[in-house]
């Protein structure tokens, strides 16, 4: 059955775990030095026991690799397969699910909604979500992840294909990246400003401005290139 008139809105939200994670498998990677969790690229239920990610780390790879060795993987990963390029590494996890990421995924069904992926870590450990769907159902999703995270709504509006997709490729680093090589003037012809002044608006260096910046041309060229 169909609805003419229905809506569909994009709804954004900021989600915080009232415990130390949304779920015990992401300890390892929270607490580990040199080791930063970048976004959840996607994620879909198995059976009525384990759901599939594709999680996305970045930073000193030998570090990773030894997150994914550790007591609470073990105890919560059915199983897992490690790959990436550079700093960036990608795993896809079969694992145990908990109340918070059972709830999440069978919001979808529930109040017909879709996740918008990927979902970027936040600074404070929360995550940036997307979803999509008619107005009634997003009410009633929000309401309902309240049962288990804290949730602030960031922005709604009507959504339209393709919108903002490339920006929703990029991770939260990614971005506040661009946004700041934006408005230093970076991408301005003449350039106006160097990735030494991109670092000193951010407070990284200029080797972590560089390799944010070489990464969010890479994923937009690869994108619009025809074929």
């Amino acid at each position: 059955m169909t609805t003419e008139h229905a809506q569909v809105k994009r709804l954004r939200l900021k989600t915080t775990p009232r415990r130390e994670r949304f779920h015990p498998i992401e300890r390892p990677f929270a607490v580990a030095e040199d080791v930063r969790r970048e976004a959840v690229l996607d994620i879909r239920l198995v059976d009525s026991r384990t759901a599939i990610v594709l999680y996305l780390c970045s930073g000193d790879p030998a570090a990773v690799r030894r997150a994914y060795g550790s007591e609470a993987v073990e105890e919560w990963a059915h199983s897992y397969q490690l790959f990436g390029h550079g700093d960036d590494v990608l795993g896809y996890i079969q694992f145990e699910l908990n109340d918070v990421i059972r709830g999440w995924l069978e919001l979808q069904r529930e109040h017909r909604i879709l996740y918008r992926h990927p979902t970027a870590y936040t600074r404070d450990g929360g995550a940036s979500l997307t979803l999509i769907g008619e107005t009634e159902g997003l009410q009633n999703a929000v309401e309902s992840l309240g049962d288990w995270v804290d949730v602030t709504v960031m922005q709604v509006g009507e959504y339209w294909a393709g919108e903002e997709r490339l920006f929703h490729l990029l991770t939260e680093r990614q971005r506040e990246t661009l946004r700041a090589a934006i408005e230093a003037g970076y991408y301005e012809s003449p350039r106006q400003a160097t990735h030494d002044d991109v670092a000193a608006a951010l407070d990284r260096t200029t080797a972590t401005v560089a390799e944010h910046l070489q990464k969010v041309e890479s994923t937009v060229l690869h994108e619009i290139l025809p074929g």
